[in-house]
């Protein structure tokens, strides 16, 4: 179970989390609230703790150091009608 912070927060901050849960982006004020407070911290640790590494950096860093040459595939589909197609085949 995950303790419960009671927060005030003004009209147009709740305006704004209702506009985000409208738009489907969140299904709820909570899970707004959640992981926009989420990323904020992350945002300031990267601030306060430049040293600690976020998975996307630990990612590009192993991505570069490989030898061989990423393919990269350019085209005017969407991913999802490549790998529909795929499985037609």
């Amino acid at each position: 179970m995950m303790p419960t912070i009671p927060i005030n927060l003004d009209q147009r901050t709740v305006d704004r989390l209702d506009l985000l849960v409208l738009k489907k982006i969140y299904k709820n004020r909570t899970e707004a609230i959640r992981d926009q407070i989420e990323k904020g911290i992350t945002q300031i640790e990267s601030i306060i703790f430049p040293e600690k590494k976020t998975e996307y950096d630990i990612l590009m860093k192993k991505l570069l150091q490989q030898k061989k040459t990423l393919n990269i595939f350019t085209s005017d589909k969407s991913a999802v009608e490549l790998v529909s197609e795929g499985r037609e085949r």
